[in-house]
């Protein structure tokens, strides 16, 4: 069964493993979108998953990545955060969209709240008349964090660990973009078009488009997890006979969607889980029964 974490998952645009950099790329495990490294940032030993790309003590970067035409429905990557998310001021991480805006590890203008931990900013495309910071609030303890920046259709919030950060926007001006961001400018361990070099160590970089859909808590809690151990599986009877069906599983504590699939023929579904959270199960049979719901069920280790 594919999960987020496969590289064949439909709504997986690129993924950046950063064990290893051949001739100068990092490598696209998709096989569509590898990254030009430049100045040579480091593999070290100690990242996240394996090996990381470092940018710190080092004036390299990755750029390139050939994603004009793409739209951010969300981007997931483990971050190393030297200083915690405590800061005076900001520490770059590099670039999402538009030609100067900006990816940013606290808060880089006295615009915005000071407890700002991660933000971004864009602006017209070749024009300083408007801006447009998003941003999330906060603490983060030094060490390695899963990072998330999602689109929730509307707006991009930020997640830290799996947990949603108390997110907002601030705006000035007009000409900027307001959805979703094009990736043509992505930049990833420098600011464009400024010498702002990142400090930080960087592992797991995965990129999402679907639409406009952005993420489900079930999504990012598995990638999250980055290594998932628990399950939900059964089967799905009528008259005692077992029956495809569209199966939604939902949160327990807060009621959320979780994961949409689909029971086979014979009714079986399985579905990874980031948490042995309790869920609830909503069966929806195709030819006019009512949904059946069944939980609140705690989900089991993997075998």
């Amino acid at each position: 069964m594919t999960t987020i974490l496969d590289v064949d998952h439909p709504d997986l645009v690129a993924f950046y493993k950063c064990d290893t950099l051949s001739g100068g790329v990092l490598v696209d495990q998709t096989g569509n979108y590898d990254a030009e490294a430049i100045a040579d940032p480091t593999i070290e030993p100690y990242g996240k998953i394996n090996e990381a790309v470092s940018f710190s003590d080092n004036n390299g970067y990755l750029t390139n990545f050939g994603l004009g035409g793409r739209y951010l429905d969300a981007i997931s990557f483990w971050l190393y955060f030297p200083n915690g998310g405590s800061l005076t001021g900001s520490e770059t991480i590099g670039t999402l969209s538009t030609w100067i805006g900006g990816l940013f590890v606290g808060r880089p203008t006295t615009l915005l709240p000071a407890d700002t931990v991660l933000s971004f900013s864009i602006f017209p495309p070749g024009s300083t008349s408007g801006f447009r910071y998003y941003y999330g609030t906060g603490a983060i303890s030094p060490g390695w964090h899963n990072v998330i920046i999602n689109w929730n259709g509307s707006s991009y919030e930020f997640y830290v660990g799996g947990v949603l950060l108390p997110s907002g926007i601030y705006s000035s001006g007009s000409g900027f973009p307001t959805g979703r961001l094009d990736l043509s400018d992505l930049m990833l361990g420098m600011r464009r078009n400024t010498s702002e070099l990142s400090i930080h160590k960087i592992d797991h970089i995965r990129i999402f488009e679907n639409g406009g859909e952005g993420l489900t808590q079930g999504y990012i809690d598995l990638l999250a997890a980055e290594d998932p151990r628990f399950e939900v599986n059964g089967i799905i009877t009528v008259d005692e006979v077992g029956t495809s069906s569209e199966i939604r599983i939902y949160s327990a504590i807060t009621g959320e969607l979780l994961h949409k699939i689909n029971a086979n023929a014979l009714g079986e579904y399985s579905q990874i889980l980031g948490t042995a959270n309790d869920v609830y199960v909503m069966a929806i049979e195709s030819s006019g029964y009512r949904p059946l719901v069944h939980g609140p069920i705690t989900p089991t280790l993997r075998s």
